[in-house]
């Protein structure tokens, strides 16, 4: 049985988002983050978890599509 390879992103069609994923799989989180401040994505941070949670739950129940949300706690 062949085995297929996966070389080439397609889900992500903005430059800046494929930019940012291409750069997580590379290991290079300051250019992924960079990308995504570029045009790719959001990143927001708090320091208080109240407020960081709060936002979470809000953006999560708008999103109309898979996404991914990565917080710290």
């Amino acid at each position: 049985m062949p085995t297929l390879v996966l070389d080439e992103i397609v889900r992500q069609s903005n430059q800046h988002t494929r930019a940012a994923v291409e750069a997580m799989l590379a290991g290079d989180a300051q250019k992924a983050f960079a990308a995504l401040d570029a045009g790719g994505g959001a990143i927001i941070e708090h320091h208080e978890d109240d407020v960081r949670i709060t936002h979470i739950a809000r953006v999560n129940d708008k999103v109309k599509f898979p996404t991914l949300l990565v917080a710290g706690f």
